[in-house]
């Protein structure tokens, strides 16, 4: 007997403590949006004071070289344009085409490519170089290549 009630007895004990510790009845709570994961960083480059500089673009998901020029496209915006940020791009300038070959980008501009300032080419450069190291990490330093009306400018890295 001994055994057998110290068992149940111990049984017994077990049982009313662990019944105070009730788990509350509750309905759905709401805790707001669900997660959206890490996000994509773009950079495209301006002019401050006659050098480039990068400015990153925080979206939803990394986006690829037409999308960054797209952006670059559009200027700053206004907290860029606060911090003394513009463009030399001519107004509404976007690649007619982009073709990507490893680190090898063309674009295909609607206009005199020889026309453009180094600042202006630089922005087109580095964004669309980025770009790409961003899309295909591991594809080596990207060379952008500006053709366009005829002309061409030869080869370039960001700088």
């Amino acid at each position: 007997m001994g055994r057998g009630y110290a068992a149940a007895v111990l049984f017994t004990l077990a049982g009313t403590a662990l019944s105070g510790c009730e788990i509350p009845a509750t309905g759905v709570v709401e805790a707001g949006e669900p997660a959206t994961g890490i996000q994509g960083t773009t950079t495209v480059y301006f002019v401050e004071g006659g050098e480039l500089r990068p400015s990153p673009r925080w979206l939803d998901v990394p986006v690829g070289i037409r999308a960054a020029l797209e952006l670059l496209s559009n200027g700053p915006d206004e907290s860029e344009r606060s911090q003394g940020l513009v463009t030399e791009l001519p107004p509404g300038l976007r690649p007619e085409k982009v073709t990507v070959k490893g680190a090898s980008v063309v674009l295909v501009l609607p206009m005199d490519v020889r026309r453009l300032s180094e600042r202006a080419v630089g922005q087109l450069v580095c964004t669309a170089a980025d770009a790409r190291a961003v899309e295909a990490p591991g594809t080596g330093p990207v060379e952008v290549t500006l053709r366009g009306a005829g002309s061409e400018r030869a080869p370039q890295r960001c700088w």
